[in-house]
């Protein structure tokens, strides 16, 4: 076991933002090492997090569970074949623990023994509706990094469930769990150190683009020279040829591209992701389509021209 020497050392650096609620400690830093028999040893553990509430106190709970995960590597350095720096490992774990650290410091008053799968799906749904700062438009994670995040917070659980409480139904299989998980793949058996053999019903599906099939180039050809051919009115042939250039960049069904918004295609231009809805599943949420930047600034044009035009001319005659 490893015990925290000099734990809060910073040469008076400021304390943590809302955004980043860790700081590492310096070179100065030793962690008393019982690993080997009864005696003891310092180990030098620079660049450990430790983890603050919003509030500027430290979060003990969360820092002790950032120093046992760094036990293996600092008790292990300068062997051979053994990496002496746990730095990367570790803060990237501090990364993803802290929006579980926030969320339980604003909605369960610092407490984590109290929590419950209501909190667990709570907490999802802050996660997916936080906004890019950088752009409104969009979200600020993707399904993916929802789910390090929250696997993150259910392998803390798990370890405070183990170290700090005197009872087992906090977390765990069982259905009487005040939070009932599951674990996958060979460490079926629980090994908490494997954050993505944990899972939960509240943690969403990776929402990794699938592939496009897109409309044919014979048929897709064949249908834009029809129109040339068959469409006098100019304004109409325009919003057609913009239809189908979403018909064939997205692969998408008619009924999805036609329910396609100004919104849509302004996120498009900007991110290269086009949202369908999806006209066979049940699902709720769009499709995330990939469309490369070409395709729709021909159609932003003729919505910012053409289209804008038009409209003014519809609302002057009151239609």
């Amino acid at each position: 076991m490893l015990i925290l020497n000099r734990l809060i050392k910073f040469k008076m650096l400021a304390l943590p933002t809302m955004t980043k609620l860790w700081k590492t400690t310096d070179a100065n830093c030793k962690l008393v090492d019982y690993s080997v028999g009864q005696e003891s040893s310092l180990v030098s553990a620079p660049n450990t997090p430790v983890m603050f509430w919003p509030d500027d106190k430290v979060c003990l709970p969360v820092t002790m569970w950032l120093i046992e995960k760094a036990q293996f590597y600092y008790s292990k350095a300068g062997k051979k074949g053994i990496r002496g720096n746990s730095s990367g490992t570790v803060i990237t774990r501090a990364s993803l623990i802290t929006h579980f650290v926030k969320y339980v410091f604003n909605k369960n008053n610092k407490n984590f023994a109290s929590l419950n799968d209501d909190h667990i799906g709570d907490w999802k749904k802050s996660l997916e509706n936080e906004e890019d700062p950088k752009n409104p438009l969009i979200k600020r994670r993707k399904n993916t990094q929802i789910g390090r995040i929250m696997r993150a917070g259910l392998s803390f659980l798990i370890w405070y469930q183990k170290v700090m409480l005197p009872h087992n139904n906090l977390i765990g299989e069982e259905i009487g769990n005040q939070i009932t998980i599951e674990f996958e793949g060979a460490n079926k058996r629980g090994n908490s150190s494997k954050e993505a053999s944990v899972n939960h019903r509240h943690i969403p599906n990776n929402n990794t683009p699938s592939k496009v099939f897109a409309i044919g180039h014979e048929r897709i050809t064949t249908l834009y020279d029809v129109l040339r051919e068959t469409e006098a009115n100019v304004d109409v042939r325009k919003r057609n040829e913009c239809i189908l250039k979403l018909l064939e960049a997205s692969g998408g069904r008619r009924v999805e591209v036609s329910e396609v918004t100004l919104e849509d295609i302004a996120l498009a231009l900007s991110t290269g992701i086009l949202r369908l809805q999806s006209a066979k599943s049940n699902e709720i949420e769009p499709r995330q389509v990939p469309v490369a930047k070409e395709w729709i600034e021909p159609i932003s044009l003729y919505i910012n021209t053409h289209r804008k035009k038009k409209v003014k001319e519809l609302i002057k005659k009151g239609n």
